[in-house]
């Protein structure tokens, strides 16, 4: 027998309610991301992407110290300038050296700041061909809309991933698959180039800055 839950007169596979969302996403991850990255939002620190051969993972949980297993990232985390103890979606770690990946699991959604402007803040993290891999929840899974689930502050669709993924100018490689048994969808690209590393800030300063360097030039886009 299928186990099933129904929301507003629609059923979905009962697995959708227990949580750990990533796990579907995981071999797909196997596949790209190797080197040293943050896993942010991963909710238990059972459920982080875990390490293989080629990848170290740093898990980056609001309210928490990082979590990491591997002495690639204990390296990388000596060289840590963050003088902090505790890191979120907003406020990430600051090294010496840029990350080779995010990897991020139906956390986008959660996060109060608008998440292009979080996603921005993410590329200033990666190194350049550094990969971005969201997993997110589709609008066709009716709980998951915001009017019906308050943790949820945003719809992000397919179409609006994509087309912000190729119009930034920041990535290239970009991949938006379609929506999977778990009513969710892998977003993929690839970071085009070193123009940034920043260091200390977080998302509302990057967003001031950027807000600040627009009205000087007098774009009102």
């Amino acid at each position: 027998m299928i186990e099933t839950i129904t929301f507003k007169d629609t059923k979905y596979p009962k697995f959708q309610s227990e949580h750990f969302a990533a796990q579907f996403v995981f071999p797909f991850a196997d596949k790209i991301l190797k080197g040293i990255g943050f896993d942010i939002g991963y909710g238990e620190p059972e459920w982080i992407l875990p390490d293989n051969a080629k990848r170290s993972v740093i898990g980056i949980e609001k309210d928490r110290y990082l979590e990491w297993k591997s002495e690639k990232a204990d390296e990388l985390i000596a060289t840590m300038r963050t003088e902090e103890t505790k890191f979120d979606a907003c406020f990430l770690p600051v090294f010496d050296d840029p990350i080779d990946f995010i990897f991020s699991s139906h956390c986008l959604e959660h996060i109060a700041a608008p998440p292009f402007e979080v996603l921005n803040y993410w590329y200033t993290r990666l190194a350049t061909e550094g990969i971005l891999f969201l997993y997110l929840p589709d609008f066709s899974q009716k709980y998951w809309r915001p009017w019906h689930n308050s943790k949820h502050k945003h719809v992000i669709t397919r179409k609006i991933i994509k087309t912000y993924l190729n119009e930034s100018g920041k990535w290239t490689n970009v991949f938006v698959s379609g929506v999977d048994l778990n009513n969710s969808f892998v977003a993929i690209a690839e970071k085009v180039q070193m123009d940034s590393y920043a260091t200390g800030k977080t998302c509302k300063q990057l967003t001031t800055i950027k807000t600040n360097s627009s009205n000087v030039a007098g774009n009102n886009d």
